[in-house]
């Protein structure tokens, strides 16, 4: 079992006492402490791995895990065109693409017309957990990012 622990206590808990290193060896074990989202201090619950071991955990205890779906106004600056599609960027990473007080309106209504200066966009948000709030796919993208970069060549080592 690979511990995520949000405090170094917790960590030598799992390795000492729950033997979940049991047999591992001691470079892959100092590799896997290094990766601690215990290291980001009170901000462990920002850590990739946090929330990935949360959702996780949410999953295989009680079944699917809750989205909704979420609509906003996108800023004109992040509307991008990819390969002829229309995309909205949030940013490099997992990020918040609403906060609950994101407003909608008034607009104008001249005639039988609406009329607003606006680009909406709707999303599909986590739920619940460490994630909550934010766009799966964007989740999704950061964490293959972070299992691919960071986590998984440490230990390529051990697999030779």
């Amino acid at each position: 079992m690979f511990p995520i622990c949000g405090r170094p206590d917790r960590f030598k808990y799992a390795v000492s006492k729950r033997n979940r290193l049991l047999g591992v060896h001691k470079d892959a074990i100092a590799e896997i402490e290094s990766l601690q989202p215990y290291h980001l201090g009170t901000d462990f619950g920002k850590s990739v791995l946090w929330a990935l071991d949360e959702l996780t955990n949410i999953n295989k205890h009680r079944g699917v895990l809750l989205t909704s779906l979420m609509a906003g106004q996108a800023q004109r600056e992040n509307i991008v065109k990819v390969d002829g599609e229309i995309w909205y960027h949030v940013g490099p990473g997992p990020t918040p693409v609403f906060d609950s007080g994101t407003k909608f309106g008034p607009f104008p209504v001249i005639g039988d017309r609406l009329h607003m200066d606006a680009q909406l966009i709707a999303v599909m948000a986590f739920g619940e957990g460490a994630a909550k709030g934010m766009e799966v796919g964007l989740c999704l993208n950061e964490w293959i990012r972070y299992i691919k970069e960071k986590l998984l060549p440490p230990f390529e080592q051990f697999f030779a």
